[in-house]
């Protein structure tokens, strides 16, 4: 009896020091993930799409490790499992959140703002082209009035 219950703590230790490192693990995740999406607005063309690319990779890197604690939850006991649980709920509304930004993200002002000016520079130049022409024609006829 004495050995099954030390191999039952063992066991829960070991548990318990999986979900230790999967929490690490995410932590890092999460703030690796946070660093990229906060740098994805002030890039354009492929940079941007390659580092929303990673970021989509890390955060389904991310839900694999929730999904890993949740299930190692399961195992543990009483106020472990409520623990894990409560844990649980936090990095799944922190996950949640990174889906949020990351779809902002892709959205930024940058492609705003570079959409605008294209659209202003090429109004903006036919606009300038219209008063030109519209300028020349009213000087030369102010040269013919005048002549």
């Amino acid at each position: 009896a004495v050995v099954s219950t030390q191999s039952g703590h063992y066991g829960r230790d070991l548990r318990m020091a999986a979900i230790s490192e999967f929490e690490q693990d995410y932590s890092v995740l999460s703030a690796d993930i946070t660093a990229k999406i906060g740098r994805i607005p002030s890039l354009f063309g492929k940079e941007k799409h390659d580092l929303v690319g990673e970021v989509e990779r890390l955060l389904e890197e991310a839900q694999d490790l929730i999904d890993q604690i949740e299930v190692e939850a399961h195992s543990a006991s009483g106020d472990h499992r409520r623990q894990i649980s409560t844990s649980v709920a936090n990095y799944k509304r922190d996950y949640e959140t990174h889906v949020k930004n990351l779809r902002k993200a892709k959205l930024s002002y940058t492609d705003e703002h570079e959409a605008r000016n294209e659209l202003l520079g090429a109004g903006g130049s036919e606009h300038k082209n219209t008063m030109m022409s519209n300028t020349e024609r009213l000087e030369r006829s102010s040269r013919r009035l005048d002549d």
